[in-house]
């Protein structure tokens, strides 16, 4: 299957700026450009390149260096799981970098594939629940703090676990329009947080168990299944975290589960209203910069 590079921030949760640059570097090579649009289009073997890729730049490796290990492992998804052998960590001799072993521990053993597994697809309506939120620009390593402040502020109310709402259509930046919102009982006073209520609309949803880094896995799939029936979907996507815990902090190498939902609506009600001025809109979209 292709993806356009819209589908492939979505899926990859990288923004559409970093999967720009990593094209830019060599790092992550589109397999066709349209001559005519110039629309970049990518395979099936990107997801894993990308996965590699990001995970050395989040360790400081260089471009050359993470060229030079692409070059020499092929397969990106082979070099994945040579990674979490920590073969690569001896390869590239990461400790004479200033890398501790922890940190190589943490991103090279702790996050064994075996561990991510993916349900069925589920097409259904949530049901309509009241929610206090908290919307904030950030990354997705800030939500847990967030989630953390709001269930404090929320204290005995919370009902249900906690809900995260992606509003940007497609990721442009590195930053991201982000909703938290637990959903509460006719006992929440307020307490300087927002309230809302978040209606039951038709969607799509899956649920994903594993590490948070392999969440693209559930998100291709979703897309696969939009892409494939020309459904079109409105913003905000949902992630239902059912494994919050408020004691712990954001972990990256504990195993998560979450539910992801795409809302699809229903074409002819004039409530499910697309904004299409806003560039990148739709899961056919193929935003480019």
């Amino acid at each position: 299957m292709e993806y356009s590079i819209g589908d492939l921030s979505k899926i990859t949760r990288i923004s559409g700026k970093t999967l720009h640059h990593y094209h830019q570097e060599g790092l992550v090579i589109p397999s066709r450009i349209d001559k005519f649009t110039r629309h970049r289009y990518y395979d099936e073997n990107c997801f894993n390149t990308v996965e590699v890729v990001h995970r050395f730049h989040r360790l400081g490796i260089s471009t050359e260096t993470i060229k030079n290990v692409l070059a020499n492992h092929k397969d990106s998804k082979k070099l994945l799981e040579f990674m979490r052998k920590g073969c690569i960590a001896k390869e590239l001799s990461l400790e004479k970098l200033g890398i501790s072993q922890e940190t190589i521990h943490a991103f090279f053993h702790g996050q064994p594939s075996a561990l991510n597994a993916v349900g069925r697809l589920e097409s259904s309506t949530p049901a309509t629940i009241s929610v206090a939120c908290e919307r904030f620009y950030g990354t997705t390593a800030e939500i847990g703090s967030h989630l953390a402040t709001l269930y404090q502020a929320c204290g005995s109310s919370v009902i249900g676990q906690p809900i995260i709402l992606f509003h940007d259509d497609h990721q442009y930046k590195d930053e991201r329009d982000l909703e938290c919102c637990f959903p509460v009982d006719e006992t929440f006073s307020g307490n300087g947080v927002n309230r809302r209520t978040l209606t039951g609309t038709r969607s799509i949803s899956i649920r994903y168990e594993g590490f948070y880094e392999g969440i693209w896995i559930g998100y291709r799939q979703i897309i696969d299944y939009l892409n494939r029936h020309h459904l079109a979907v409105q913003s905000p996507s949902r992630e239902i975290w059912q494994h919050f815990n408020p004691a712990e902090s954001w972990i990256d190498d504990l195993p998560v589960k979450v539910d992801i939902q795409f809302i699809t609506g229903d074409p002819d009600d004039p409530d499910f209203n697309r904004d299409v001025s806003r560039p990148g809109y739709g899961i056919d979209a193929q935003f480019d910069l």
